[in-house]
């Protein structure tokens, strides 16, 4: 099995990541990016000039890029102070402590507000800062699990119990590790209906979680958790 990579910041130069304190050269092409399981965000150098939403969108699209997702600047926020680090060390921007995201509805947008972490709908008639990403997914093998592995890693990595997880609850927490051990299950080979059985659920209901769920902040923290057992 491929060895897995540890989740954290590093330099990306065209998809290949390589350790910070492995870098030795000078490559224009260099960016700091934040690898999340087999998610990589990758950070531009500069930050845009204060902008709308719609003008901010279009600075993005004209250097082949685009605002952050809600959840790649909280998976950014995870490595904060290391990500300053390295972009301070490429001579890149450092993030700004406003910015627009992704949009929220016609006339809105998400603005993050670095003070706090907090992130709210702003209208996009109003001037902020974005920071440019790009983000790619690595193809990392892995070891397949029995379906009880799968469940008790689950309860580990939600504090969830297999009860819970088994059981109709629809809080957050519980939907997300529900989805976290059907997606999880479904990406290492078993069917619908295997994982159904084990469940003691039906399997348009396993189907829907694992075509229909929108993973959440919860649901990628779990995730992160389980990855890192």
């Amino acid at each position: 099995m491929k060895k897995q990579l540890p989740d954290g910041v590093y330099i990306a130069i065209d998809q290949k990541l390589i350790e910070v304190s492995d870098y030795k050269e000078s490559n224009p092409n260099a960016r700091v990016a934040v690898k999340f399981s087999n998610y990589v965000v990758v950070i531009s150098p500069k930050n845009s000039p204060g902008l709308n939403w719609n003008d901010a969108m279009k600075y993005c699209k004209d250097i082949d890029m685009r605002a952050g997702k809600r959840i790649e600047r909280e998976i950014i926020r995870l490595y904060e102070s290391e990500v300053e680090k390295t972009l301070a060390m490429l001579g890149h921007d450092p993030l700004p402590l406003y910015q627009w995201m992704e949009e929220y509805s016609s006339n809105s947008a998400w603005r993050y507000s670095g003070n706090s972490g907090y992130m709210g709908a702003n209208n996009k008639n109003n001037t902020y800062y974005v920071r440019p990403v790009t983000a790619f997914q690595l193809d990392q093998p892995f070891e397949k699990m029995e379906l009880s592995e799968i469940m008790s890693r689950t309860v580990r990595a939600s504090d969830i119990s297999e009860e819970e997880i088994r059981g109709k609850g629809k809080n957050t927490e519980i939907v997300a590790a529900k989805a976290l051990f059907v997606i999880t299950a479904s990406e290492m080979g078993y069917n619908d209906t295997v994982i159904a059985r084990f469940l003691g659920r039906c399997t348009c209901s396993v189907n829907h979680m694992k075509n229909y769920y929108k993973p959440s902040v919860t649901y990628e923290i779990i995730k992160f958790n389980f990855a890192n057992q």
